[in-house]
């Protein structure tokens, strides 16, 4: 699916605007842009070309904010193409408009390049070949990438270049965009740090073999022409005016590319960003090559600055433009760079200059307000309009660290609101909380912080944690007195607005995982510990019968006086514990194993569901298809029942104590093509195939037989929401939005 819709924001211009204000252009969660420019504009010609008769001086023209964070920049055909994980973004040199090309809500698109007229992007294995007029995806070309180039793509000498590793071979991989065939030649060396076409060859430094070489290969053949050694391997390569500039991440070499020597070197033409830190594929270093320029990324302890370097004196020229956040990736065209950073897309551009002199810059925009994209960790619908979820700060690919915080909507997933209680706020702190959700109803959820101290999660040291509570959607919250106890918490469950159990949990290794129990009768106001596992050093059930053997998995309650704690163990005993006073006490209860389930190995049991009185609890057991067992008489006996073969991993849901959803897995974290349904309490199911090709990572969440979404946490790009109305025979998705309004 593509488009290309626009919409006009403020702009400031190095050149004189043609009608009025120029403005760069955006569509809904694609880029909001800051432009700022100086009082000058490049010599007339070719866009960004630069009479050489004039002075020239980089300037910083524009600068755009973008939803997160992209990962990979390039230029051709008149404008910056950026790959954003599940998207493709056009920028317009002349106009500084940016349009979204193509979005591909399911894709993981990261190394980007532009050639034969086409855009090529990465997208996991394999390469697409992408119309930039329609977005139209032309070609699907599988490629193992290689680890170590992060898949870097690079077009030149009439083809698109990549390396690869696969079969455990490496291999430099070329496509010809005549008829998008793929050839493989060997490398001495499955080490790749970068490659780069250009001048009549194809380079590739590598991170093995004597003297780190950078080898210079016949674009024709495949064939290794020729191998320079040097001490430091140079990680980043641009070819370009007659040259291959190569850097190491602190000097910049120009290699002769007929005789594959070093010809001069620019010394302190980039910086590391500390001493003793190893060059990598970005920061300090990176390299463009335009029309009479190079342009070489210099970083340091506080910022980053763009040089540049005349090509007819291997020198450096001017002084440097300094930008904000970390470099990620640079691409040239003419006299235009483009340079990628954690911060957003910055453009400069090399200004001829009259009389010697150059216009101060133009104050920045105000960039427009448009909604922001928002990246979902959890999700929980309550119904097809209403639901709850934690959701990220801000991209979680971001170098910077972020926090979870809990958000709201209304309107079925398509737009968010932040619902933090103020309260917590302070202990949201990156890497360094833990935050659980239990949403109850359109109105009601209560959210559980811990604030992580050291080792605390081990049982060595307190933590804190507190239990905000809400009744009208997250307009308000209540707060518990804070907990000052070692643990995370893990697991909320409440029967009723006032009854109410949160499991801490000390940590588990080796098959062992100490918990500690608390209970509330107010709602959350206040939380009293009932019920604790034994010390790490000691072995058995503590008084309470919480023994520390086993991972706990959840806990629920039917009534207020009985519960289940649920666990993956080894065996089946001991795996399901009950009590019948609220949690003070808890014993192991017998289960009648299914047939399926007659089979040494670990044993996983999922929380009970109950309506009523009637209850679903389902069992894996040593790899083979769940077992579900069903109680009418509020847990005291269990029967198993019979379900379709659905392989390990599978969950059910249920809605009613008759209708139900089995979701089989294709693999741990993958959903299956068929799902099962039942509307007789699980006596029969009735199969429907999915209308979607789930991928790894996805999550599904049904809030009725008919209502699904399903999502994935761990797209490089902002998530999409996929919904069905119809038990998942179509399924359609849209990008969900954080807004924020007054509540």
């Amino acid at each position: 699916m593509s488009s290309n819709a626009t919409t006009p924001i403020q702009a400031a211009r190095t050149r004189p605007p043609r009608s009025g204000a120029v403005s760069a252009i955006i569509t809904a969660a694609v880029v909001m842009a800051a432009v700022a420019g100086c009082g000058t504009r490049p010599a007339s010609g070719e866009p960004g070309q630069v009479a050489h008769r004039r002075p020239a001086r980089a300037v910083l023209t524009a600068t755009f904010r973008l939803p997160g964070i992209a990962f990979g920049v390039a230029s051709g055909d008149g404008a910056a193409w950026l790959a954003t994980g599940n998207g493709v973004l056009r920028i317009g040199q002349l106009t500084d408009q940016a349009s979204r090309v193509l979005s591909a809500p399911g894709a993981s698109l990261t190394s980007i390049a532009f050639g034969a007229g086409s855009v090529w992007v990465k997208d996991g294995g394999q390469i697409l070949r992408v119309d930039p007029a329609t977005g139209q995806i032309l070609a699907r070309i599988n490629v193992l990438a290689s680890v170590m180039t992060g898949g870097a793509l690079s077009f030149g000498d009439g083809a698109l270049w990549t390396a690869t590793f696969a079969d455990d071979r490496p291999g430099l991989v070329r496509i010809d965009p005549a008829t998008n065939g793929v050839r493989v030649t060997p490398l001495p060396c499955a080490k790749v740090a970068t490659l780069a076409a250009g001048e009549g060859s194809v380079w590739i430094s590598q991170l093995c073999g004597p003297g780190f070489p950078l080898l210079r290969i016949d674009p024709a053949t495949g064939r290794v022409t020729a191998r320079l050694t040097a001490y430091h391997t140079p990680w980043h390569l641009a070819a370009g005016d007659g040259a291959l500039w190569a850097s190491e991440g602190a000097s910049v070499a120009r290699i002769d590319p007929k005789t594959a020597q070093v010809a001069a070197t620019i010394p302190r033409a980039a910086q590391s960003a500390g001493p003793g830190n190893q060059p990598a594929a970005h920061g300090p270093g990176l390299l463009a090559a335009g029309a009479g320029v190079v342009w070489v990324i210099m970083a340091g302890a506080h910022h980053a600055s763009v040089l540049r370097i005349d090509p007819r004196t291997s020198h450096l020229a001017g002084t440097g433009v300094t930008i904000g956040g970390e470099p990620l990736s640079v691409a040239a065209s003419g006299t235009t760079v483009w340079v990628l950073t954690s911060d957003g897309l910055t453009r400069i551009d090399l200004v001829a200059c009259g009389r010697g002199r150059c216009a101060r810059q133009a104050p920045r925009a105000s960039p427009a307000t448009v909604p922001a994209p928002v990246w979902l960790d959890s999700l929980q619908m309550v119904s097809a309009r209403d639901g709850w979820a934690l959701a990220w700060t801000k991209n979680p690919a971001d170098p910077e660290p972020t926090a979870l915080m809990p958000v709201h909507t209304v309107d079925g997933g398509h737009t968010w609101t932040p619902v933090t209680p103020a309260q917590a706020k302070p202990l949201l702190v990156p890497d360094h909380s833990n935050e659980i959700l239990l949403a109850a109803s359109p109105s009601r959820a209560w959210l559980a912080v811990t604030l992580a101290r050291s080792e605390a999660s081990y049982g060595t040291r307190p933590a804190l944690t507190e239990v905000f509570g809400t009744a009208n959607a997250g307009r308000s919250w209540t707060r518990s007195a804070p907990i000052h106890a070692p643990g995370d918490a893990r697991w909320l469950a409440f029967t009723d607005p006032a009854h109410g159990w949160l499991l801490q949990d000390l940590g588990a290794a080796m098959g062992n995982n100490p918990v500690r129990l608390y209970r509330t009768g107010d709602g959350g106001r206040t939380w009293s510990l009932i019920a604790a596992s034994p010390r790490w050093n000691q072995a058995g059930a503590s008084p309470s019968g919480l023994p520390t053997a086993c991972d706990k998995t959840g806990i629920g309650f039917a009534t207020p006086t009985d519960g289940w704690l649920t666990s993956a163990c080894f065996s089946l005993a001991g795996a399901l514990l009950v009590t019948h006073d609220s949690g003070a006490h808890w014993a192991p209860q017998a289960l009648p194993l299914p047939a399926n389930a007659r089979t040494p190995g670990a044993c996983f049991i999922s929380a009970p569901q109950f309506f009523g009185s009637t209850g679903f609890l389902t069992i894996e057991h040593g790899g083979k298809a769940p077992g579900l067992l069903v109680t009418h008489d509020a847990g005291a006996t269990w029967h198993p029942m019979t379900v379709p073969h659905a392989g390990p991993f599978a969950t059910a849901r249920f809605f009613s104590a008759q209708q139900g959803l089995l979701i089989p897995a294709a693999s741990q974290d993958t959903p299956g093509e068929v799902f099962y349904l039942t509307s007789d309490g699980g006596r029969t199911w009735t199969p429907i195939q999915q209308g979607i090709r789930f991928q790894p990572g996805m999550t599904v969440n049904f809030t009725s037989p008919d209502t699904g979404f399903a999502w994935n946490p761990n797209s490089t790009g902002a998530p999409p929401i996929y919904v069905t109305t119809n038990g998942g025979q179509t399924w359609t998705w849209y990008l969900p939005q954080l807004v924020r309004s007054q509540r």
